[in-house]
């Protein structure tokens, strides 16, 4: 199951990771003022919706690129103002 930014998980994992020493001796002095497990969640969380952003961008480019799809919008579109247009006030 993938996470979901925002949700609250009550469970807690254990993770060992490795990084290189000279990361490492960057990160330390934040280390020593905060949890290095919020520090890493943080980051994965802006991570992962970093991505998010990218692909829904990445999409978005795509349909735009679709000419024929692009008309047939832009014409939904003017006919629902068309109908918006006829109504009562």
């Amino acid at each position: 199951m993938p996470y979901e930014l925002g949700r609250r998980h009550n469970i807690l994992r254990e993770l060992t990771l490795s990084i290189d020493e000279a990361l490492y001796d960057t990160i330390q002095p934040a280390l020593e003022q905060e949890n290095v497990g919020e520090i890493f969640a943080e980051f994965v969380k802006a991570r992962m919706h970093r991505q998010t952003q990218d692909e829904l961008e990445a999409g978005y480019k795509a349909m735009a690129s679709d000419e024929e799809r692009e008309v047939e919008a832009q014409e939904w579109c003017n006919a629902l103002i068309g109908d918006a247009g006829d109504e009562a006030r």
